[in-house]
């Protein structure tokens, strides 16, 4: 009933999760030429390890037959990339919370491959019993997991708390079909 909004003036918090970043002398004029530059690198990374891909699988004697489908989803993955750093290049540039998802992805993607804890998840995630018979604690890994996903989920309210700039009772109503949603996705 008596739901406030209160808004959010600290500026470091802001600074933190809602900023742009600005590379003086690339980003002064209307274009945010840092924005478009990141683009054009990480699409040339992409075509550079989908040919290392199909060098290797050249070298191995697998078949390359479908691979030109894969790199047409390569090329259109670059087409997208650039489409969208062109468009933030317009706007405002690279936003720091590009930067959170970024730094979260590569660290999901290290603790998953390079750790024995990420291969216990998806042993765990795969068959329980199995893991437990395999001398996983597997009481341990859902603690981990469900911590995880409470850290994640306290810096996805702060980064919409910096985002949207208030917050009231209603701040987060029916986001949990969001969250269902992008488990699909």
């Amino acid at each position: 009933r008596d739901s406030r909004t209160v808004a959010v003036t600290n500026e470091k918090f802001l600074d933190a999760f809602a900023s742009y970043i600005r590379i003086p002398g690339l980003d002064d004029g209307n274009i945010r030429w840092s924005c478009f530059i990141l683009g054009m690198i990480i699409s040339i990374l992409i075509i550079v390890y989908a040919l290392l891909i199909r060098e290797k699988r050249k070298t191995l004697r697998n078949s390359i037959e479908g691979s030109r489908f894969e790199i047409l989803g390569y090329i259109a993955a670059c087409i997208l990339i650039l489409a969208y750093t062109w468009a933030l290049s317009n706007y405002k540039g690279i936003p720091i919370m590009a930067v959170w998802v970024f730094a979260i992805i590569l660290l999901y993607a290290f603790v998953t491959v390079q750790t024995p804890i990420g291969r216990y998840f998806y042993a765990v995630g795969d068959n329980e019993k199995a893991a437990a018979l395999s001398g996983i604690d597997t009481g341990r890994i859902y603690f981990l997991a469900y911590t995880s996903m409470s850290v994640l989920a306290a810096l996805c309210g702060m980064i919409t708390v910096a985002r949207i700039g208030s917050v009231n009772g209603d701040t987060g109503n029916a986001f949990e079909m969001d969250a269902i949603a992008a488990c699909f996705i």
